[in-house]
C-alpha cells in the first residue's frame, strides 16, 4: 500500500459549528433557508461555509441562482459530515444515559484521533 502525502490527504480540525452549518445548507439547498432554520443571519452562514472551503482548499457547492448543489468534493465531505454527527449524537444520548445512572461503556483511554479525509481531485 503507497504511503499517503499531505497532499493526498488532507486532515482538518474544523469546528461543529462549520459542521452544523454545512449539513444545514446540504439539507436545505440554500444558504438562506439553512440560516433560517439555524436562527442565524444568512451572512454568518455564508461566511461560514466560505471559511470551511478556504480551509478544505476547494468548493463544496456549485452555486446556481435556483440554489446550491454538492460538488463531487463536498459529496465526499457530506459523507463524513453525517457520520460526526451521527456520531456525536450517540455520544450525547450515552452521556445522557451515563447521567440518568445506566450502564454504558467504559471511555476510550489515550490522546484523541483525528479524521483524514481523501477528496476526489479537481
Amino acid at each position: 500500500m503507497p504511503k499517503s502525502t499531505p497532499a493526498d490527504t488532507l486532515a482538518w480540525h474544523i469546528h461543529a459549528r462549520s459542521l452544523r452549518y454545512f449539513d444545514a445548507i446540504r439539507r436545505c439547498g440554500s444558504i438562506r433557508e439553512a440560516a433560517r432554520q439555524l436562527h442565524v443571519a444568512p451572512s454568518a452562514v455564508k461566511r461560514q461555509l466560505l471559511k470551511l472551503e478556504a480551509e478544505v482548499g476547494t468548493p463544496l457547492f456549485e452555486r446556481f441562482a435556483s440554489g446550491l448543489a454538492l460538488t463531487a468534493a463536498g459529496e465526499v465531505f457530506a459523507r463524513h459530515v453525517i457520520s460526526v454527527m451521527q456520531d456525536a449524537r450517540r455520544f450525547e444520548s450515552r452521556g445522557c444515559a451515563a447521567r440518568a445512572g445506566r450502564q454504558t461503556r467504559r471511555a476510550r483511554r489515550g490522546p484523541p484521533r483525528s479524521a483524514s479525509i481523501r477528496l476526489p481531485d479537481r
